[in-house]
């Protein structure tokens, strides 16, 4: 029922979304194409499979759904014994992000109440900026590896905070005169962008799949709201449309990805699916599914080849300050989880991801 539905949407997209076909170069467009029957055909029958007839795809995930249940059963009865506490070295790995969500969501209290200091928006988010920045520079000699492991403030974290808040930084300069001219006079630009370069700096602290992930989505979220701030521009809403339903396709790459390299190696720490794979107690035909997947959902996320489809759309459509802040600082984030995952967590998976790497 539920591929039926799909599809049925599918179908009905181009006639109930795009309208009427009441221009002419309109007249020769198709419900479906060909291309569309080849990329659905093999999806529908891989799914009536698995319905139908789920006993072999059971029995191959069995083994690894047995070990996952036992490892979250593990975890939780871990964490029911034992309260995390918060320590000074917790909070010095997170510091320049902690102190720009506070300004941000700070700055979003003044562009919401008041209204005189509404013009100064872009300079204090600037301001923001820098101050994030010099807490940046100062601790990027040191190494802070906190909260049980799952974040690790180092120099390579350091060297990509330095570079998303210059990013920032130019973005808010290419912004101020160009949010004018194009009649986006929006003071929560500045706030979104602000929230986003914290998802990037999350990002690259990040060694765990899980702060990956929630990285991954507080950097993408505002930015499918600032494609769109343009709106009623008709390119600008199909761009941020577009951004957001592939941003959410990816995400779930990403997710079932990572679900499956904890179910190959009963942790979702790089380190230690390092030390799994190391000691060959890791499922590697699971875990090269999971990284596969992964690799997929970061693939969009920076538009490589054969994932860029939505860029040229995107691009064209979203703010012109926006598209270059995109182009610099999400595709810099992007990598930086891919450098942080597959160099540090999976290079026992070298052989079986360079044709993959290769190809892409």
């Amino acid at each position: 029922a539920f591929v039926a539905w799909m599809v049925v949407f599918g179908l009905l997209v181009p006639a109930v979304v795009l309208g009427p076909r009441d221009t002419e170069e309109n007249q020769s467009l198709k419900d479906i194409n060909w291309r569309e029957i080849v990329t659905l055909v093999p999806l529908l029958i891989f799914i009536f499979w698995i319905g139908l007839y789920p006993k072999p795809f059971f029995a191959l995930i069995a083994p690894a759904v047995d070990k996952l249940v036992a490892a979250v059963s593990a975890v939780a009865m871990h964490y029911s014994r034992e309260i995390m506490p918060f320590t000074s070295t917790d909070f010095l790995s997170i510091l320049p992000i902690v102190v720009l969500v506070l300004w941000a969501c700070a700055l979003l209290l003044v562009e919401a109440f008041v209204d005189a200091a509404k013009k100064a928006v872009p300079l204090l988010a600037a301001i923001g900026l820098a101050v994030s920045l010099g807490f940046a520079v100062a601790g990027a000699t040191q190494k802070y590896v906190g909260f049980k492991g799952m974040v690790v403030a180092d120099g390579f974290a350091g060297f990509l905070h330095v570079l998303f808040l210059l990013s920032g930084m130019v973005a808010i300069a290419l912004a101020y005169n160009y949010n004018k001219r194009v009649g986006l006079d929006r003071p929560e630009f500045f706030v979104l962008l602000l929230f986003s370069i914290s998802g990037m700096m999350l990002m690259a602290v990040a060694v765990d799949l899980i702060v990956v992930f929630l990285a991954l989505e507080l950097l993408s979220i505002p930015l499918y709201v600032l494609a769109g701030l343009l709106s009623p521009n008709t390119n600008s809403e199909e761009a941020a449309l577009k951004y957001f339903l592939l941003g959410a396709f990816a995400g779930g790459f990403v997710v079932y990805g990572i679900a499956l390299a904890f179910g190959a190696t009963a942790t979702t720490n790089l380190n230690g699916i390092f030390g799994a794979i190391d000691n060959g107690v890791a499922d590697l035909g699971l875990l090269v599914t999971g990284a596969a997947l992964i690799l997929v959902g970061f693939g969009f996320k920076v538009a490589v080849v054969p994932f860029q489809m939505w860029t040229p759309d995107v691009y064209e459509g979203a703010p012109t300050s926006v598209t270059a802040f995109m182009a610099v600082g999400a595709k810099a984030a992007g990598f930086a989880a891919l450098l942080r995952i597959f160099l540090a967590a999976m290079p026992g998976l070298a052989e079986e991801l360079v044709p993959i790497l290769w190809t892409l």
